[in-house]
């Protein structure tokens, strides 16, 4: 930007601020908000400043996807972390998260590396490399969580792949507890989670393999277990899986900050977990899509990752 840019008549959301109004925001030339919200509005226009009506428009802080799947390495022709970067910046995202499921599997750390070099390079937004739990993704030998956290992962995870061996998952919590690493799970049970769509008459109709609710309900419910198994004293299971269950899609009663949020959760000392809604087709029940977030961290991940975005607060950047 070369002067001063005003960008008025624009609905701000700034959850930092807790703020939702109309107003405008100053950008100044190095790219630096000087000033945002209903205030700004009626400053008026710094001499020389370019002035664009967004009237219409939404202005939020820079969103995150935490699933993100690309096919570099080894997948170029289908998409590329710069052409995901693109796709991505086009959307509003300006952080995003590569699952590892690549070819070969991002379960070493040159992997890990590389990634970060190509994104440094070519992306045009934040990219955060998620490396394997397991060790080619096939849920039996653990990957190097410490070294791998240490060159730059910010999340392990089986990817699309449930894991199955309960020993291994349990060893693998112990190593985010201790090393603060974030894992997350595919909660989709590899026996009776394998149909085309949800189970119903429908299913039947069509005749296709239904998937029961139970395909993720039960894996969840390991998990959960597997964490009190661990030491980490809070809600009980049970009250996550009734949470889960309510079709009103109410969260738990209790203190903690995940169980008093909009999104259904249970909150355990040390440990969080959400469970985003509606994002596989295949399993719609109350709170579809169960994929558990099992932070070492004591901010939820969701947190952790949107504090890597600027908000719309003065000496924030454009």
């Amino acid at each position: 930007m070369s002067a001063v840019t005003v960008l008025k008549n624009l609905r701000i959301v700034d959850p930092s601020r807790n703020l939702d109004e109309v107003g405008s925001i100053v950008i100044g030339a190095d790219g630096t908000i000087l000033a945002s919200g209903g205030q700004a509005h009626n400053q008026g226009v710094p001499e020389g400043a370019t002035v664009r009506d967004c009237k219409g428009l939404l202005a939020v802080p820079g969103l995150v996807d935490a699933r993100v799947f690309v096919g570099e390495p080894g997948g170029e022709h289908r998409e590329t972390i710069e052409s995901a970067s693109r796709a991505a910046a086009a959307g509003g995202v300006t952080s995003i998260i590569v699952m590892p499921d690549t070819d070969p599997v991002i379960d070493d750390i040159a992997l890990v590396e590389y990634v970060k070099k190509a994104a440094r390079d070519k992306a045009l937004v934040n990219v955060h490399p998620a490396a394997a739990l397991t060790k080619g993704l096939n849920g039996e030998e653990m990957t190097e969580i410490g070294m791998l956290k240490e060159a730059g992962a910010v999340a392990f995870t089986n990817g699309r792949r449930a894991l199955s061996d309960t020993l291994v998952l349990r060893r693998a919590m112990t190593y985010a507890r201790e090393l603060g690493a974030v894992i997350a799970l595919e909660t989709r049970d590899k026996y009776i989670g394998g149909g085309d769509m949800n189970e119903g008459l429908f299913a039947s109709w069509l005749g296709l393999s239904g998937i029961p609710k139970e395909a993720e309900i039960i894996p969840l419910e390991r998990d959960l277990r597997t964490v009190l198994h661990q030491g980490m004293t809070g809600q009980s299971a049970a009250e996550g899986i009734r949470a889960l269950l309510n079709e009103e899609g109410s969260a738990p009663s209790g203190g903690s900050t995940a169980a008093q949020s909009s999104r259904p959760g249970i909150s355990f000392e040390g440990v969080r977990f959400a469970y985003p809604g509606g994002r596989d087709a295949a399993l719609r029940h109350a709170a579809d899509r169960v994929e558990t977030a099992l932070s070492g961290l004591e901010a939820p991940l969701a947190r952790y990752l949107l504090e890597l975005e600027p908000s719309f607060a003065e000496g924030g950047t454009w």
